[in-house]
């Protein structure tokens, strides 16, 4: 099948493959299913596949998705070439392929991958991209949705854009001239997820819904925001506690409290007076949701791009076939 490729989005606990036509950039299937890298490389360790190497393995366990993602689209799928992102790059992924130092430029033309040529058994060419890293950070995955990104939406270029990627690892990145000069990363999600199942606040909260959030949620969530944002966090986030025993917040309002004080933390940087550097805010539905009502509350909304919320898997799409035009057409097999 020419002008298509397979895009895989392989995280930490998800995994994610699409079949992409490039001329259009449209999705022409989809499959997802929780058979993230850490599960999978918890899976070769088994004693059952010990004669066979991390690549073969990974490989095997990437043909079945393939495979029953053919079935489900009626397609056949050998020779259609793949670009596989985000933790497969990693060392407790497909190889450890070194990670591209910064500046970046956002085009992908320095990105480091590798090359892996088709075989019997698995008979796609597959370009496994790497992540990115500065002297403090690093990141993988998110370098594919830049990339992308910054074909779907103009970024400033007469100054230096923060582009703000919310998630369980925020990440913060600035760019300049369509070069990534340095980013930032928050651990705003995973902390949240811990204090409310692993913390002694887990008994004072309850998962909420945004999309059914009342008066008082939003109220809580706003004052979170402003606590976060102006006190120190490890002392406000005892207050959680407090709301509970005291019966001043309800669970769900408590929740959306703690989310405030952690999202108001994180962002409570950029509110600073002398700081008037252009934001781009690009996030699933919920997560925007929440960025967007703190950005107005902390007052940076004159100063942010708000992308929708579908870009942030167009942007992962868009990515992986600029990568696949710049590399898997360009490089010579290994």
């Amino acid at each position: 099948m020419e002008n298509f490729l397979l895009g895989c989005d392989w995280g930490t606990t998800s995994f994610r493959l699409r079949l992409i036509n490039v001329t259009s950039g449209r999705v022409v299937g989809e499959l997802m299913s929780q058979d993230g890298i850490a599960k999978t490389n918890i899976a070769w360790k088994q004693p059952e596949w010990g004669g066979l190497s991390r690549m073969a393995f990974f490989c095997k366990c990437l043909k079945q998705q393939i495979d029953t993602l053919a079935s489900k689209q009626g397609f056949n799928p050998e020779g259609i070439p793949l670009v596989v992102s985000g933790m497969a790059s990693s060392s407790i992924g497909m190889a450890d392929v070194p990670y591209t130092s910064l500046p970046f430029s956002l085009n992908a033309e320095e990105l480091n991958f590798l090359r892996v040529s088709a075989t019997v058994d698995f008979p796609h060419e597959m370009i496994l991209v790497s992540g990115l890293k500065t002297d403090t950070d690093v990141m993988r995955g998110e370098e594919t949705q830049l990339i992308g990104l910054s074909g779907l939406i103009e970024i400033p270029a007469e100054q230096e854009t923060v582009v703000i990627l919310p998630g369980t690892h925020s990440k913060h990145n600035y760019i300049r001239n369509n070069v990534l000069v340095d980013f930032k990363t928050f651990m705003t999600g995973e902390v949240y997820e811990l204090l409310t199942k692993h913390s002694i606040l887990k008994d004072s909260v309850e998962p909420f819904h945004q999309s059914a959030w009342r008066k008082e949620d939003r109220d809580a969530f706003i004052q979170g925001v402003r606590d976060g944002s102006s006190s120190p966090l490890l002392q406000k986030m005892f207050t959680v506690r407090i709301n509970h025993l005291f019966s001043q917040l309800d669970k769900s309002a408590n929740s959306f409290y703690m989310s405030g004080l952690l999202i108001g933390s994180e962002l409570s940087y950029l509110a600073d007076e002398n700081d008037r550097r252009p934001l781009v805010l690009c996030g699933g539905s919920q997560l925007s949701d929440l960025y967007n009502t703190a950005m107005d509350i902390l007052g940076l909304a004159n100063r942010v791009l708000k992308v929708p919320s579908d870009f942030v898997h167009k942007a992962t799409i868009a990515g992986q076939a600029t990568i696949f035009q710049n590399k898997f057409l360009t490089s010579k097999a290994t």
